[in-house]
C-alpha cells in the first residue's frame, strides 16, 4: 500500500518535516486524527525554543490519549473516535428534530462546551452501555438505516431522516433498563429527547 501525504501550509520547512513525521507516524500507528490538528503551533518566522515544542508535543499527546478528536466537515465540527453518551436534549417529535443536522444543531445547543456533539449512533450508544457508562433512558438515536422484522412490525426509518411527525412511521430510541442499554423504536409523533455524543 502507497501513502501520500501533501503538507501546504505557509510554514518554515523545518515545521513542514515534523508535521509530515508527526502525520506518518499516526497513519502507521492506526490511530485516525484530524491532519489539521497535527499542524505544529509555532508562528512562521518566530524562534523556536525547546518550551515552544515540548507545549506542542504534549498537546498533542494529549489529543492522542484521549482516543478522539473533532474533524471539520463541510464548516461543522464533529468528534470522532472513542466517543460515548453525553446527555440529552430537550424533548422533540420525530419531524421537528428536522433532519439529521437539525439533530446535530440541537446537541452543540443543549451541550455548547462540546462542538463536536451529535445525535448517537447505535455503535455509540453500545460502547457506552460496554463501558458502564450512563446510557440514556428514552431518547432518540440515530441508525441511518430501514430496520423491521416483517411486514406486520414496527418498521424504524429514522422518522424519515427526522422529518416526519406521523404515528404510522418510527424513530429508534434507546432506553435504561434494568441498569442494561435497550434499543426498540418509538413513533414518531411521540416527544422524546435526542441522544447526544461526543
Amino acid at each position: 500500500m502507497r501513502i501520500k501525504i501533501d503538507i501546504d501550509v505557509p510554514m518554515p520547512s523545518w515545521a513542514k518535516r515534523v508535521s509530515q513525521v508527526l502525520v506518518v507516524a499516526i497513519v502507521v500507528s492506526g490511530t485516525a486524527i484530524a491532519v489539521a490538528d497535527l499542524q505544529p503551533k509555532f508562528v512562521p518566522g518566530g524562534k523556536l525554543s525547546a518550551e515552544t515544542m515540548n507545549a506542542n508535543f504534549a498537546d498533542l499527546d494529549s489529543r492522542l490519549a484521549a482516543g478522539r478528536t473533532t474533524v471539520t466537515l463541510n464548516g461543522s465540527r464533529y468528534s470522532v473516535g472513542a466517543t460515548a453518551y453525553v446527555g440529552g436534549t430537550q424533548s422533540y417529535m420525530g419531524a421537528d428534530v428536522q433532519g439529521y443536522g437539525g439533530a446535530k444543531r440541537k446537541c452543540e445547543a443543549a451541550f455548547p462546551s462540546r462542538p463536536g456533539a451529535h445525535m448517537c449512533t447505535t455503535e455509540e450508544l453500545a460502547r457506552t452501555a460496554q463501558v458502564g457508562l450512563v446510557v440514556p433512558n428514552a431518547a432518540w438515536y440515530a441508525t441511518a438505516t430501514r430496520v423491521g422484522r416483517d411486514t406486520n412490525s414496527a418498521v424504524t426509518n429514522d422518522c424519515f431522516g427526522w422529518t416526519d411527525s406521523s404515528a404510522g412511521n418510527f424513530g429508534a430510541t434507546a432506553s435504561e433498563v434494568s441498569a442494561n442499554l435497550s434499543f426498540s423504536v418509538g413513533a414518531c409523533n411521540q416527544l422524546l429527547p435526542i441522544a447526544c455524543c461526543d
